[in-house]
């Protein structure tokens, strides 16, 4: 799932998380005037700020840029607007890559380049002119130990890791410009490996860290290896030595590798492997302690719905069904959000069974997830409340837009709960199911 870009402490509305499950898929057809008036203004402020603004030195100007991200990812900014203010951001002259005030490069694509522009391929430059930050790279906090060899940088700077990687999600990569950015990575491993290998296992924070950057390069080896990767003339032989050096040290460090495990098991039809990256899975999955690993079984289940030819995953489809049936948290936040998925990208694996387990949960939580008299000793906390309900309305809209004919009265209900929810974020889900439907 996409996160908001920002590196600003300035927050204009504190929804990240439904900011986190909000795609911007259409045009809204109803905009306010005072919404109109408000897009127009921030486009005029941005365009007279000066050179120094533009880089971040004034406040008012980052605060405009998140007003304007945060409208734009409602859908209320008109594409008219959006397209000025693509001007704007790429009329400044950097080199070679615009940048929003405050924010990661990667924020620059949500609005649209001029024509004559090739985005894409001026931030693969871009990015492959950076390296990897090192994890012992001074930062606000750091930490170590009596035995340790070095002291560790935190938070961990992984820009160069997460730009690939939605880079990857925007169109793939030429198998050149994908060896230029492994031998990046690998330069930083031969750089700190070793003192990792020894410190992480003795730091806590370092190894959380660390299991995070090797969960990165899994999504980049997933997302950005074409399947004759090992024989492709542009990848040298180091590095696909070097790639299986990563994995193998990776895994004995607690780092997985579900996702290049699985395009390896799918390539070599290799069942057992298959079996035993969904029993891992749907043990993360099924945990009741919130995890990072938790979170990323459900961002991997979601990578391997998206596959194309991909292997019907029975337990782990067994275990979704499980999960929302019974509410059981803290994971059915991701299933609600994978499960979507499964409706857009693999519907033909909603069998009877599933779709039972998806209308009983939905119906249940009709009632657990009210914002006024919930029931007693549901295992969902207050605060967890507004992203299931948005989840269980995504999950309930695409149901009913899918062509499999997956609606029942479950999805209808939420339907009428979606439309007349105090949040904007749920009553604009149903707009743009509505306005679509009625076309």
């Amino acid at each position: 799932m996409e996160r908001q870009q920002s590196q600003s402490p300035y927050h204009w509305l504190n929804m990240i998380s439904l900011w986190g499950s909000r795609d911007r898929k259409h045009d809204r057809q109803f905009r306010s005037p005072e919404v109109k008036n408000q897009v127009e203004r921030l486009r005029q402020r941005i365009a007279k700020a000066d050179d120094k603004a533009a880089r971040g030195d004034d406040l008012e100007i980052v605060r405009a840029w998140e007003k304007l991200l945060w409208l734009d990812h409602l859908g209320l900014v008109p594409e008219k607007e959006r397209i000025l203010i693509g001007k704007i951001l790429w009329s400044r002259g950097q080199e070679p890559w615009p940048t929003i005030p405050g924010h990661f490069p990667e924020a620059t694509w949500r609005w649209p380049a001029p024509p004559v522009i090739e985005a894409d391929a001026l931030f693969r430059k871009m990015l492959l002119q950076k390296t990897l930050a090192d994890m012992s790279s001074p930062a606000s906090m750091t930490t170590t130990n009596s035995k340790a060899r070095r002291s560790w940088g935190f938070p961990v700077n992984d820009a160069f890791l997460r730009a690939w990687i939605n880079s990857l999600v925007r169109e793939p990569w030429p198998v050149g410009e994908v060896a230029a950015g492994l031998e990046i990575v690998r330069r930083w491993w031969e750089g700190e490996w070793s003192d990792l290998a020894h410190d992480a296992p003795m730091i806590e924070e370092v190894h959380a860290a660390l299991i995070d950057r090797l969960d990165k390069l899994d999504s980049i080896f997933f997302k950005g290896l074409p399947s004759n990767w090992r024989t492709h003339p542009e990848i040298e032989p180091h590095l696909a030595v070097w790639v299986d050096e990563v994995v193998a040290a990776g895994k004995q460090a607690g780092a997985p590798f579900w996702r290049y495990r699985l395009l390896n098991a799918l390539h070599k039809a290799d069942d057992a492997t298959l079996v035993a990256i969904q029993t891992e899975l749907a043990e993360c999955l099924l945990d009741t302690a919130r995890s990072e690993m938790g979170d990323n079984a459900a961002i991997v289940s979601a990578d391997w719905i998206r596959l194309e030819n991909s292997h019907k995953p029975e337990i782990l489809i067994e275990v979704f069904g499980g999960i929302i049936a019974a509410r059981r948290m803290p994971n059915l936040i991701w299933v609600l959000h994978v499960l979507e998925k499964m409706v857009h990208h693999r519907a033909d694996w909603i069998d009877d069974q599933l779709l039972s387990m998806i209308e009983l949960g939905l119906v249940k939580l009709e009632a657990e997830l009210s914002y006024r008299d919930r029931p007693w000793g549901t295992a969902i906390a207050d605060e967890e409340v507004p992203i299931l309900r948005f989840n269980c309305a995504r999950l309930a809209i695409a149901l009913e837009w899918s062509p499999n004919r997956l609606s029942s009265a479950a999805t209808s209900a939420w339907l009428s709960i979606a439309a007349n929810d105090p949040l904007p974020e749920m009553r604009f889900l149903t707009e743009g199911f509505e306005s679509n439907r009625a076309i």
